[in-house]
């Protein structure tokens, strides 16, 4: 892990998938077992025109605006930030974190293709 860098994750959710429809889900990043990174509400699902009308509040209660919401790219993909920390150490084991913690029933569907994780200047 290079010093100074973030990360992201690109999916698609096949029209087969079940259990993902949780509007949000927890998201943090830890380094050699110490949290590196404020715990983030992500939605893997994108803003829409419902959202608004749920008040701007996700299943646990935070503001709309504290939900990271996916973007499509260019190649159909959907890319999420579901952290962002800064490596002051240079080498270490890196754990990003994504859980739903609401609707704690089976999952299937999601295809994590990749990580990308990015580099950026200053913490």
């Amino acid at each position: 892990m290079m010093p100074g860098t973030g990360d992201g994750s690109t999916y698609p959710i096949p029209d087969k998938s079940y259990g993902l429809d949780c509007r949000t889900q927890e998201a943090y990043i830890t380094m050699d077992d110490q949290v590196v990174s404020a715990k983030r509400t992500v939605s893997l699902h994108p803003r829409t025109q419902e959202t608004p009308l749920d008040m701007g509040r996700s299943e646990v209660g935070r503001a709309e605006e504290t939900v990271s919401y996916p973007r499509e790219r260019g190649d159909g993909w959907m890319e999420v930030q579901l952290g962002h920390f800064y490596n002051h150490q240079g080498d270490g084991m890196v754990v990003i974190n994504l859980q739903e913690i609401v609707q704690l029933n089976s999952k299937k569907g999601l295809i994590l293709e990749g990580m990308e994780i990015r580099h950026s200047i200053g913490p």
